[in-house]
């Protein structure tokens, strides 16, 4: 009996516990789209399974937004897969991982028409359903198109 409690009493501790962020930070986070307008404080979170956003006003959470490898699930039990989300919030036009890749700082549209600068980056992708200028300078991130009047800023927060 003692050696089962030594064996799961640490499982379920860990089981339990909060997960582990690998990087934590607070920004200003706009997200303006036809069905999404936010514009204010909040944190990003990125573990290995998971990119965590929230945005708070005056102390409370305003969205709260998990994006997982497969899915994207806002508030506590709205989940959808990446095609939906993009067809709702976004554009279906968009690659399937756009979002995430703007919350993770990545490149959008497998790096075309990337332009390295020393401290960043700068895309600008255009076609007959979007004009999108991207650009990763520092601290800040920034997606706009123009066409589909969608703009998603992050300010990263230097400690």
């Amino acid at each position: 009996m003692l050696k089962y409690l030594i064996i799961f009493i640490p499982i379920f501790f860990i089981s339990c516990s909060k997960p582990i962020y690998q990087t934590q930070d607070s920004a200003l986070i706009v997200i303006k789209s036809k069905t999404l307008k936010y514009a204010d404080m909040g944190f990003i979170y990125v573990t290995n399974q998971k990119i965590k956003v929230d945005i708070y006003s005056t102390g409370q959470a305003l969205l709260s937004i998990d994006i997982y490898n497969d899915s994207i699930c806002m508030g506590d039990f709205k989940c959808m897969s990446y095609e939906q989300f993009n067809s709702k919030f976004l554009s279906n036009n968009y690659p399937l991982y756009l979002f995430k890749n703007i919350f993770a700082s990545n490149d959008i549209f497998n790096s075309k028409n990337l332009i390295k600068s020393k401290d960043g980056y700068i895309q600008e992708i255009k076609s007959d359903k979007y004009d999108i200028k991207y650009e990763r300078v520092g601290n800040k991130t920034i997606f706009r198109d123009i066409k589909n009047n969608i703009l998603i800023k992050i300010r990263k927060i230097i400690k």
